[in-house]
């Protein structure tokens, strides 16, 4: 007889069989439960693992980002030199060679040469004659020796006694002060130039402009005074900035623009600068935008730029890219996984096409042979360039260095079509070194307009000094009531 076929109240069936089946039937079902619970558990973990997975594969890419970003310098990004890291120097690493230290034996020494002295003064010896008893005479040549020295430097004050005359008919006022000549500075013009010296070339703060005036020439002045002296050379140069600005704006020729950071009240903003053959000019302005740069360079797009691959310059279609950025970003691509051998031979690239541009504005080569060479170097580029955006082992920044450039590959050959067109945007860059200095000595300005009257200074300084004019005789004309153009005579 089969077991379900036994009734429930078959005497031979035992009790505690029936509950011991009813225990495990319980049993089953709370373990099915649990069994369920802990399937629950463990699909929400798996879940939290693949979070914390994408989390953990984040943190390792931007680390990654971050280890390439500190590797960067001046060599392989746009970070200025003085940025990078210092390097042991070669000297100490050589040790000591064992030699006395100055020239060595053959060396051809250099002699200073002599001025055309203001005082000429005879030497003879302390005694009438030797010890012997004999007397002295002159023999040989005579030898020239020189002292310079500064004079005693004072300042030098001019005190005016000024009488106002009034009209006793009609009680018109006569103020003398304006008949002498004079205005409500009570600095002159030489002192104004020195200020604007101080400020634009040797990058001193104003206070520490105070301190030097103090120090080397006795001139007790306040740090708003020495405010007021740049403000009014600003002011007295206007018309004359205005006029070359104008000039710079409708001229046809090239030009030269880039962008570096600035400080307002230690606030970011940027400072812009164009030249051409003729004239710099600067432009300071809380944000790097297109209106600012329109504002210094004009509104044609069509004119021709030199510049790097900012995005304010996007808009003018006729531009030549900075070599010079090229190279360095092609420097880092080839530090990179997955990118050393194509990076190098891009590097190597780049710098064969200096060096063929260098030829042929040397007159070493002619134009057929540079486009013919330079042609060769734009295919082997462009193909190592469209290789390299199929990489799959880049990493993202190098990536996207990559497909910009790609992006922008017209405008980097644009001197195959022109081949007068310089290949890189040195020269405007050796034109914001010094402003640079100015940024890291004085930390910018305070305010926006005491940056643009610097901004406006500067573009004087730099204009005269491109078309090989005296800038501070200039400035002391202007501020002696009779300033002269800033645009070139030739143009």
């Amino acid at each position: 007889m089969q077991m379900t076929d036994l009734p429930q109240s078959d005497p031979t069936w035992p009790k505690s069989a029936q509950e011991v089946v009813s225990q495990l039937s319980t049993l089953i079902l709370l373990q099915s439960e649990q069994l369920g619970v802990q399937s629950e558990q463990l699909g929400v973990q798996s879940e939290q693992l693949g979070v914390q997975s994408e989390q953990l594969a984040h943190q390792a890419q931007k680390i990654t980002h971050l280890k390439e970003r500190l590797n960067q310098n001046s060599k392989n990004s746009g970070k200025p030199p003085s940025s990078d890291r210092k390097q042991k120097n070669s000297r100490q690493q050589r040790g000591k060679s064992g030699r006395k230290k100055g020239g060595q034996k053959g060396h051809t020494g250099s002699t200073r040469e002599l001025f055309i002295p203001d005082k000429v003064e005879t030497s003879s010896p302390k005694e009438p004659r030797c010890e012997c008893g004999g007397e002295w005479m002159p023999k040989g040549e005579i030898e020239r020796f020189q002292v310079t020295e500064l004079p005693e430097i004072k300042p030098k004050v001019t005190e005016y006694h000024l009488q106002t005359f009034e009209c006793q008919c009609c009680g018109h006022k006569e103020y003398c002060r304006y008949q002498a000549g004079l205005s409500y500075s009570r600095f002159g013009p030489r002192l104004h130039t020195l200020v604007i010296d101080l400020s634009v070339n040797a990058h001193l703060s104003v206070r520490k402009i105070k301190s030097h005036l103090f120090t080397a020439f006795g001139v007790k002045i306040s740090v708003g005074a020495i405010c007021d002296m740049l403000k009014r050379s600003a002011t007295v140069s206007a018309q004359a900035y205005q006029d070359l600005l104008s000039w710079f704006k409708a001229d046809q020729s090239v030009k030269n623009v880039d962008e570096t950071g600035w400080r307002i009240a230690g606030e970011r903003a940027a400072l812009i600068g164009a030249s051409n053959d003729h004239a710099s000019l600067f432009a300071v302005s809380h944000h790097r935008r297109r209106e600012d740069v329109v504002r210094l360079i004009g509104d044609d797009f069509n004119r021709m730029i030199i510049s790097d691959r900012a995005k304010v310059y996007i808009k003018w279609t006729h531009r030549q890219l900075c070599w010079s950025h090229i190279l360095r970003d092609f420097t880092f691509i080839s530090e990179g996984k997955g990118s050393v051998q194509k990076g190098k031979l891009l590097v190597r690239r780049a710098r064969r096409l200096f060096k063929l541009n260098e030829l042929f504005r040397s007159g070493e080569i002619n134009v057929e042979r540079y486009l013919l060479k330079a042609n060769v170097i734009y295919q082997e580029v462009d193909k190592a360039l469209i290789a390299l955006s199929l990489q799959p082992q880049l990493s993202w920044i190098r990536a996207g260095k990559i497909h910009n450039i790609l992006a922008h590959k017209d405008q980097l050959w644009t001197f195959l079509r022109n081949p007068s067109l310089p290949i890189h945007n040195n020269a405007q860059e050796r034109e914001l070194r010094n402003p640079v200095i100015k940024r890291k000595l004085s930390f910018g300005s305070n305010t926006l307009a005491g940056g643009q009257f610097f901004a406006q200074l500067l573009s004087i300084v730099k204009t005269l000094e491109r078309q090989g004019r005296d800038w501070r005789a200039w400035m002391i004309r202007s501020l002696s009531g009779a300033p002269l153009s800033l645009i070139p005579e030739k143009c």
